[in-house]
């Protein structure tokens, strides 16, 4: 490599002499089509970069300062990039290309309920979102849906209903704070501010079942042009009017980055809101198992083992089920909690109907990248989980009274607009979800949720779950699980 190209290289690589580099300094879909070219070339990347970048009409740009001429090498290698991807990408559907550019977005002030929407709208969108576990949310920080600006006396009910439930938030969280400072002496060498911000969370923690969803929250984003774009089309076919503001929001400033990558987004078919709740308020249990790999074999377990292993170790003789338990735990034992899940435990399956308050259900669709849901809309009709410190602290009465005054405002919204009548369920409100979880995700759930720490709703849920799966499957889980259990 001559000197003057191994000069320009280094400005957008990290080195030039050896096998790992980063990329930077280059608009995200430039480097979208560096990574696409190793398909059609035998070229390395900083290969493909020098030609992208020193091309016979780019040669030709006249001489100028070598911040101006760097400048026009980008610009022309982004105009390079633009034609690529509307030609394969756009074109031919090759969307996978897309996958290599990456932006990285701030959302601020949306609603909870937004937030979910965004979090489902496709697995491969990541995330970091203000946590009311951990912070306290401000009483005026609320979202009042656009569906209401036809419907003033509808807006100042869930206007007011926001007011009451941060009302009935203080004095929840100050009532948990007297009790739990009862119940809860201090740790061993924990200081005084050490031991009232624990206490203090907890506090948080379980007094935000009455708060709305409505509330606001802020959350960052990172997305591939593929999962990005697939997403935006998802929520362009959302309900609810805010949701779709902040798809075209997204698209906006997307485009900055990912101009070409974000084209042709038009919004879906209209559909009907997936899932349904029980009519009439009936409630279910928290967790029911609906179907599971080899549900309908005379021998389930066999079935899973079958998958797990291969076939291998089911042979004559021996109980086929015993014999493949001892091969699972010799293949699978985990060595540590931080060693990764076998990939053959994604291929046995268990489909649950769950119906969980709303605070459970914003922890678990953390895990949609391994977990598919089908969540129904959300509801006041399956009852509430009311936490037991709030039991236990007497304040039950000023819960269930504030659970009520929501349920009494999403009758009267629901009247004039049943999407911004979600507005008013409240985070202790119990929404119905199918979920399909593999064995591993199960595992990986009972190492993350199910520990010590967890949040206690949660560590219940999966808790039980993995019950389930110990019913059906007896032993396979305890074997993922390291130190974790």
């Amino acid at each position: 490599m001559d000197q003057v190209v191994s000069e320009l290289l280094g400005r957008y690589v990290s080195n030039t002499d050896r096998n790992v580099y980063t990329i930077t300094n280059l608009p995200e879909e430039v480097i979208a089509v560096i990574f696409a070219y190793v398909s059609r070339s035998p070229a390395s990347f900083r290969d493909n970069l020098v030609h992208l970048l020193t091309d016979q009409e780019l040669a030709q740009v006249a001489p100028a300062s070598e911040e101006s001429v760097s400048r026009r090498r980008v610009e022309r290698a982004s105009e390079q990039a633009r034609k690529f991807h509307e030609k394969w990408v756009v074109g031919y559907g090759h969307s996978s290309v897309a996958e290599h550019g990456v932006v990285h977005i701030g959302i601020e002030r949306i609603s909870r309920l937004a937030s979910a929407a965004l979090e489902l709208a496709n697995p491969f969108l990541s995330f970091t979102e203000y946590s009311q576990r951990y912070q306290r949310p401000a009483r005026d920080r609320f979202v009042l849906p656009a569906e209401l600006d036809r419907w003033p006396v509808q807006r100042e009910t869930l206007e007011g209903l926001q007011n009451l439930t941060f009302d009935a938030y203080e004095r929840i969280e100050e009532g948990l704070f007297g009790h739990l400072a009862e119940t809860n002496p201090p740790k061993a060498d924990e200081g005084d501010d050490a031991y009232r911000r624990r206490i203090g969370r907890l506090g948080f923690e379980d007094a935000r079942y009455v708060l709305t969803l409505a509330v606001e929250t802020n959350l960052g984003m990172t997305a591939n042009g593929r999962a990005l774009r697939d997403g935006l089309v998802r929520l362009m076919g959302d309900a609810h009017l805010e949701v779709k503001a902040l798809a075209d929001a997204i698209e906006q400033e997307a485009a900055s980055v990912l101009p070409t990558l974000l084209r042709h987004i038009t919004p879906p078919a209209p559909r009907p809101l997936p899932g349904k709740q029980p009519a009439g308020g009936v409630l279910i249990p928290a967790v029911q198992l609906l179907t599971f790999t080899g549900d309908h074999d005379p021998e389930p377990l066999e079935t899973a083992l079958s998958l797990l292993l291969g076939g291998r170790a089911l042979s004559v003789g021996r109980q086929a089920s015993e014999l493949g338990m001892e091969a699972y735990r010799e293949s699978f034992q985990a060595a540590g909690d931080f060693d990764l899940i076998p990939e053959e435990t994604h291929q046995v399956q268990y489909r649950f109907r769950l119906q969980i308050s709303e605070a459970a259900w914003h922890q678990l669709l953390r895990h949609v990248r391994r977990i598919t849901f089908v969540p129904a809309p959300p509801s006041v009709l399956g009852g509430v989980v009311v936490p037991p410190t709030i039991r236990q602290a007497g304040l039950e009465p000023l819960f269930r009274a504030t659970v009520r005054a929501a349920e009494k405002a999403h009758a009267e919204i629901a009247k004039v607009s049943p999407e911004a009548a979600h507005y008013a369920v409240t985070n202790a409100h119990r929404r119905l979800i199918e979920a399909t979880v593999s064995l591993g995700e199960m595992a990986h759930l009972l190492r993350v949720r199910g520990a010590d720490n967890a949040q206690w709703e949660i560590r219940d849920l999966v808790t039980e779950m993995a019950g389930e799966v110990n019913r059906v499957h007896p032993g396979l889980v305890a074997p993922l699980l390291g130190g974790a259990r």
